[in-house]
């Protein structure tokens, strides 16, 4: 633009000097004609009076070329040497007064011509008066002076192209994206600088959308529990998240994945590339890495049939195997925890059907079998229940009070605790979470009845129930045998007991403590545990407060 502003003053200046010199040229020979022609019509006039000293060359007739012509055509005089006669006599005759103009080749030069009809001793005839007329170009000072005009007025042309140019370019240059119709001194510009900022406007809001979009999309791939690679065509990574990092911490956004070390994975990239350039196929490809412990999955991008780039997936499998061998262990442990109550009641049922028990131990037997027989019904159903929590299956909640539920379960577990010699107490206040009454029914009584079972005659077991901020706390706090510390995150794996052989003797099943943190999970609180051997145990869950 800069260019083409500065060569159209330019050049615009150098055609205005060249036509002025031109029309300056014009005007000159048309003037000098004027007064050439003037200056002969004057003396053609002053000579009029004079033809006969004329025809007797008495006059002095110089720088005048004179011929005077009768009509017939005789020449009375003519001193014009091989200059035409002729021209514009016949015109003379006809209108009184001819101008002509020749170029005469015996002189080298422009003739100017004035035929004057006059009368010589009563003959018609016309007096033609010449004289040389000079165009300016054939003086070569003229010629130097023009040209030397001519340069000047170049330079000077250049250097104000350039000003010019310079000045009708510093509002445009000093425009901004934001200041563009501040700065708009150019009327005509005003509407198409409103449709630019209309225009700016509308993509600086499609561009903080897109930020914002991409900023969601780098927050979720950031946060994603999976590792994730975007790669384009060629194999270059356009995004990798943290959790991918820790799998291959080589690759680098930006770079070529070909940069990472690990050749396998390198190779099985480079031919899923190939196979869906080649194939165009849509499917996802996965296979296992077992060295790293991941499922690799590779998801194809098409536009149109072609091939944009792909997506990597990196499925952690420890979960996946913990989840297998907590499944193995869960059904082992059913196997055994169902198979000890029944052998028991299957052993004492065949010897009283065997008669190898004496009558009088028949109670004893009989009692063995109600016992299993309960503890086998209580373990099932607390199977069931982790089961239906586990399935994740939808289940109502609204807003509760916890005090009527956690008086209800110590209610139910008072007279236990009595019997056992054991100082069961509560300090309740009104709270109210978001929950099941009957799910947290399970939890506080499961709390509160394993306090009770493993604690000592003499012993006690505080129920608490209070708000502090915006959460519920509930503490279920006792003096018996405690945990030891290396155990607090096992005591809720299912099946699990401190001391088998008192569970099984107090008639536990090892699921109550699951049933607790699945409830509190299903709920979203938090569990809390502090405990040592000897000192007693103190349980913390805590609710979100509505």
């Amino acid at each position: 633009m800069r260019k083409k502003i500065f060569l159209s003053i330019f050049l615009t200046a150098l055609t205005t000097i060249v036509l002025a010199n031109s029309c300056f040229i014009v005007l000159m020979q048309s003037l000098q004609h004027k007064q050439k022609l003037n200056e002969l019509r004057n003396y053609a006039q002053s000579l009029e009076s004079s033809l006969a000293l004329l025809t007797k060359q008495h006059l002095q007739t110089y720088p005048y070329y004179i011929t005077l012509i009768t009509q017939e055509g005789e020449i009375l005089y003519d001193n014009t040497m091989s200059c035409s006669h002729t021209l514009g006599i016949k015109e003379a005759f006809k209108e009184g007064e001819s101008y002509t103009t020749s170029y005469c080749e015996a002189l080298q030069t422009t003739m100017i011509h004035l035929a004057y009809k006059t009368t010589f001793n009563h003959v018609q005839a016309v007096l033609k008066i010449s004289m040389p007329i000079y165009n300016l170009l054939d003086f070569p000072t003229m010629l130097y002076l023009l040209l030397a005009e001519f340069c000047l007025c170049a330079i000077l042309s250049y250097a104000m192209a350039h000003i010019l140019t310079r000045k009708i370019l510093a509002p445009l240059e000093s425009m901004t994206l934001t200041n563009f119709l501040e700065y708009a001194t150019y009327t005509e510009f005003k509407p198409l600088i409103q449709q630019i900022k209309n225009k700016y406007q509308i993509i600086t809001n499609q561009l903080k959308g897109l930020k914002q979009n991409q900023n969601q999309v780098l927050l979720l791939a950031q946060n994603m529990s999976d590792g994730l690679i975007f790669l384009n065509k060629m194999g270059k990574v356009l995004l990798i998240n943290e959790q991918a990092k820790k799998y291959f911490p080589d690759i680098i956004a930006s770079k070529a994945v070909r940069k990472c070390k690990d050749n396998v994975f390198i190779q099985r990239v480079i031919f899923a590339l190939n196979e869906y350039k080649k194939h165009k196929r849509k499917e996802n490809e996965s296979y296992t890495m077992i060295d790293k412990e991941c499922e690799v999955l590779f998801c194809p991008v098409y536009s149109k049939d072609k091939l944009k780039g792909m997506i990597i997936i990196l499925r952690d499998m420890d979960a996946k195997l913990k989840a297998q061998k907590l499944r193995k262990e869960f059904s082992a442990n059913v196997t055994h925890e169902l198979k000890t109550p029944l052998t028991s009641i299957l052993t004492s049922s065949e010897m009283l059907q065997n008669k190898l028990v004496a009558r009088e131990d028949f109670p004893h037997f009989v009692t063995v079998i109600q016992k299993e027989a309960k503890r086998l019904l209580e373990m099932i159903d607390e199977i069931f229940k982790l089961s239906f929590l586990d399935e994740k299956h939808p289940i109502p909640i609204t807003r509760i009070n916890l005090q009527p539920i956690a008086q209800k379960a110590f209610e139910s577990l008072k007279i236990i605790a009595q019997n056992k010699q054991i100082r069961f107490y509560t300090h309740l206040q009104e709270c109210f979470v978001m929950g099941n009454a009957e799910l947290l029914n399970n939890l506080i009584t499961n709390l509160c009845d394993n306090a009770i079972k493993y604690n000592k005659a003499g012993g006690y077991v505080h129920l608490q129930l209070k708000h502090e901020g915006t959460q519920v706390v509930l503490i279920v706090e006792d003096n018996g045998m405690g945990i030891p510390k290396n155990l607090h995150e096992r005591i809720f794996e299912r099946f699990f007991c401190v001391d088998k052989s008192r569970s099984k003797k107090l008639g536990g099943t090892g699921l109550g403590l699951s049933i607790v943190k699945s409830v509190a999970k299903f709920h979203n609180a938090n569990i809390r545990l502090t405990s040592a051997p000897g000192e007693g145990s103190r349980f913390y869950i805590t609710f979100t407060r509505v």
